[in-house]
């Protein structure tokens, strides 16, 4: 397994580590909204990895573009959401709200879209691991 899959692994973990104490302290505490503010850095991460080490080496390659491509029209409507989410939690915990219930409804909401992305996004693994047999020198580079 290349050494950046094992990577964008444990920053999905992290991500999710953080998403559980978030949700089992809940946005009132503030332990709930440091273990918020650790996933969406984690988030933040994830998201850029992921972008470096599977989706631009794999939509630069004529063979696996259309793919990466439909799979990122797929992803369009629920990218949104999550945004939509995350935004919502973060205004209303800068705002100083006081609607905890409906923040960690939406925490919830929020963990649960996220487990959707990524594991649609999973898909992409085989097509790197093929990409990687076939461009040996540009995936030791890009790991």
């Amino acid at each position: 397994m290349p050494h950046n899959i094992a990577l964008l692994g444990q920053l999905e973990a992290a991500l999710f580590d953080a998403l559980d104490e978030a949700e089992a302290a809940g946005l009132g505490t503030e332990a709930g909204r440091d273990a918020f503010r650790r996933a969406m850095a984690s988030l933040d991460t994830t998201v850029e990895s992921r972008t470096e080490h599977l989706y631009t080496p794999l939509a630069s390659d004529p063979l696996t573009r259309d793919y990466v491509s439909h799979l990122d029209g797929q992803l369009n409507g629920l990218t949104t959401r999550i945004d939509v989410l995350r935004a919502h939690i973060e205004l209303g915990l800068e705002t100083g709200s006081r609607e905890f219930a409906r923040l960690d409804a939406s925490l919830t909401r929020l963990a649960r879209q996220l487990k959707v992305r990524f594991s649609r996004e999973s898909a992409l693994i085989p097509v790197y691991f093929s990409w990687c047999d076939r461009h040996p020198g540009d995936a030791l580079a890009s790991a």
